[in-house]
């Protein structure tokens, strides 16, 4: 399994169902102590590491075409906890149950981060799709009624949201270009309101946050009891 020089490994459970976990494996651990350079892939395992298994990767891409790569040693592989600069950015969140956002690129081996998608899946992992080229920060809101992205490769005047999990994206502009080095909500999840952290191209040393409140999408909002979700 893949580990950085502090001690963590790219080893993560789902959180709202038991059993799902992804991991990123060194498939040339012999090389790697000649070449320092890691080729790594990804697993899923449905049974609490009982089996492990490649993702299936999504037919098309985000633009409806297809990827280069197509034969039986092509597969999704995502980027895990030890290349997160913010360790609260987890695949899945408690309110989202099924649901998971991971930057990734469909081939042999993972690609390096700058040269990734993003992509989302529905049913725990056993299909996914890309969502938007480029590498992405996301958060969740309201109970997953709202999943919020931002461009985490170069500066950017705008986000983008969905309100039906990914089927559809509206952008939102907030009017100032930034390179966002944050985008954060309640620890629960279950929020409209997101905070958004980052510099300006020219001014490095000084940092400007923005305040996201998508109240006014709809007027009932979701919340949970006893784990199930209900719209109120």
């Amino acid at each position: 399994m893949n580990r950085n020089t502090d001690g963590y490994v790219d080893y993560e459970k789902m959180i709202g169902i038991d059993g799902v976990v992804l991991a990123n494996v060194v498939t040339n651990p012999e090389e790697v102590i000649h070449t320092k350079k890691k080729v790594l892939q990804t697993r899923i395992s449905h049974n609490d590491g009982g089996s492990w298994q490649r993702l299936t990767p999504p037919v098309r891409d985000s633009n409806g075409a297809p990827y280069p790569c197509n034969d039986v040693k092509c597969s999704l592989h995502v980027h895990g906890y030890t290349e997160r600069t913010d360790p609260r950015a987890t695949y899945s969140s408690p309110s989202v149950v099924g649901l998971m956002l991971a930057v990734g690129n469909v081939g042999e081996s993972l690609a390096p981060y700058t040269e990734s998608d993003t992509f989302l899946t529905r049913n725990a992992g056993f299909t996914w799709e890309e969502v938007h080229k480029d590498a992405h920060m996301w958060e969740f809101g309201d109970s997953g009624s709202i999943l919020v992205i931002v461009n985490d490769e170069e500066p950017t005047d705008h986000v983008q949201f969905t309100t039906d999990e990914g089927l559809h994206w509206r952008e939102y502009n907030f009017g100032i270009r930034l390179r966002v080095t944050s985008l954060t909500t309640v620890p629960a999840d279950n929020s409209r309101k997101f905070i958004l952290i980052g510099q300006e191209p020219r001014v490095p040393d000084k940092s400007v946050v923005v305040y996201l409140d998508f109240g006014a999408l709809t007027r009932r909002q979701c919340e949970r009891a006893n784990g199930k979700i209900s719209v109120n």
